[in-house]
C-alpha cells in the first residue's frame, strides 16, 4: 500500500525534479574540473567561486529533493 495515492503526479514530479538537479550538479562539477582551478585573471577566480558557491546550493537543493521523494512510500 502506497502513501500517496491520488497524487502520483505529484511523486513522478519530484523524482523528475530530482534527477534534473543531479543532472546539473554534474554539468557543475565538469566546470569545477582540475583545469578551471588555474585561475590567472580575476574573472576566472569570479566564476570559480560563483559556481562552487552555485554548486553548494544546488547540492543542498538536491538533499531537499531526495528527502521530500522519500516521503513517498510504496
Amino acid at each position: 500500500m502506497t502513501n500517496y495515492a491520488g497524487l502520483e503526479p505529484l511523486r513522478e514530479d519530484v523524482a523528475a525534479l530530482a534527477n534534473d538537479i543531479y543532472e546539473l550538479l554534474s554539468r557543475l562539477k565538469a566546470l569545477e574540473s582540475p583545469g578551471h582551478h588555474d585561475a590567472e585573471t580575476v574573472a576566472e577566480l569570479l566564476a570559480r567561486n560563483a559556481i562552487g558557491r552555485i554548486r553548494d546550493l544546488y547540492m543542498e537543493a538536491y538533499r531537499e529533493a531526495l528527502v521530500l521523494a522519500a516521503c513517498f512510500k510504496n
